[in-house]
Parts: C-alpha cells; structure tokens; sequence
C-alpha cells in the first residue's frame, strides 16, 4: 500500500504511524487486495496550547524537517495503542470534569510519545518506480508551481499530453480531491501565507491565482472561517488562526 503526502508517495507497512496537518493534501493509494486496520486521530491544535508552553508537543507537526511516516517497531506500535485506547477511555469528558482532566493528561502522553518516535524515527520509503505516480507528482509540481496561472483541467492535460478524463480518473484516487478543488485549495494555503506576510488582500489574491476579487473574498472565508482581512488581522495579532 502507498500514501500520498503532498507531492511524495511512500510505501507504507505494519505499524505505521503517519503525521499530518491541515495543510497536508494526503490520500491512500490502496491498489492491492490487503486488508487493513486503521487508527484516526483528529485534533485542534488549540486544545494544546497550554501545553507548548511547557514543551512544543506539536512539533512533530510542523517543523519544516519532520518525517511524515514514522516505522514504528512492535514494541513501539503496543506502547502506542496502549495510550490510544487509554486516550479513548475517557469519553464522554464533559459529563464529568475529572474525566476532562484525564482525557488532556492521556493526550499530553500520546503527544510526547509521537514526539519521541518522530526524534528516533530512520526515514520512509519513498516509492518512484510506478509511472502513473512518477506522473502525478509532475502534475501536483506543475500546479504548485503556476498557482499564479490560469490553470485548468483542459490546460494541464494538454500540457502533460492525456485527456481530461484520464488526469481526472488518476488524480482524485491519489490526492483524494478533483483537480479544481485542489487548485483552490493550495491558492487559499498560498493566499494565507502571503496575507501573514503583510500583503494587501489584493496582492494575495493575485499571486495566489484569484482573478475576481469578490469569488477571492467569498472563497477564502468559506475555506478558512474568516475574511482576507479579519485572517490578516488576527495574524499581525499573532493569534492562532487556520494555514
């Protein structure tokens, strides 16, 4: 089985553990027959603010050099399940808040844990032999590349010489979005970053590929909770705010 991060696809095996965040375009790429067992954790990152204060436990998130996927031993995959399933125990939090105050000690522990993986983890395989991969990531570059651009599913085919029917059929399997709404997707990301780096609302939205102002405005607060300039603010105010 292989899994798509960004624009790099891995080679996953048992026990894996695989660290991603919001900004990450990710997906499965499951084209065997073996089944498998999954684990899902989503989480606010603010629900541990409290706590990097003391350690950043959301390191392993976002630090520029961090590994994806970590192999984790026997030994390290029981020790992990163990806090996962410690982690579950406490549901229902709010119907007692001894049980609340649990539930953040148990998810402290897990944090610190994968903390510990990430700083010992040897790095992934990275697959690159199968074509149709090796493909895809030309055309997760391209787009990254041109967000500035008029992009379009007829111009990126035309460009990488297949039908628009074909780059739709292999794109959505192993990014897990349309081709469009990728496109929008990364233009938000790149929109975010600009506007945290003091552009205007229009700069932003003319080097992120937003020609129409209005469509710029509505999009960005549909993606994000907030408009250009509400985003703007709450970022020179240095509050946490989403990209």
């Amino acid at each position: 089985m292989r899994f798509l991060i960004n624009e790099t696809v891995y080679f996953l095996r048992e026990n894996d553990l695989i660290l991603l965040n919001s900004k990450d375009v990710h997906g499965i790429i499951n084209d065997t027959d073996n089944l498998f067992e999954r684990y899902v954790i989503e989480f606010d990152p603010e629900y541990v603010t409290d706590l990097i204060k003391y350690y950043d436990v959301l390191a392993a998130f976002h630090a520029p050099d961090r590994p994806h996927i970590l192999h984790l031993d026997v030994s390290q995959a029981q020790n992990f399940l163990f806090q996962f399933n410690k982690l579950n125990s406490y549901e229902n939090p709010e119907s007692d808040f001894a049980l609340a105050l649990y539930q953040k000690i148990a998810f402290a522990e897990l944090l610190l844990q994968v903390s510990t993986f990430a700083q010992s983890s040897a790095g992934p395989v990275i697959e690159d032999e199968d074509p149709k991969t090796v493909r895809l990531k030309k055309i997760l570059s391209y787009i990254n590349s041109h967000l500035a651009e008029d992009i379009t599913v007829n111009s990126l085919a035309e460009h990488f010489f297949i039908s628009p029917s074909y780059l739709g059929s292999i794109f959505k399997p192993f990014t897990g979005y349309t081709v469009n709404n990728y496109i929008i997707y990364q233009r938000i990301l790149r929109a975010s970053k600009l506007l945290k780096q003091n552009f205007s609302v229009q700069e932003a939205a003319e080097k992120s590929g937003f020609n129409n102002y209005a469509h710029f405005i509505r999009t960005f607060k549909k993606y994000t909770g907030y408009s250009p300039k509400q985003f703007a603010k709450l970022s020179q105010n240095d509050q946490t705010v989403p990209g």
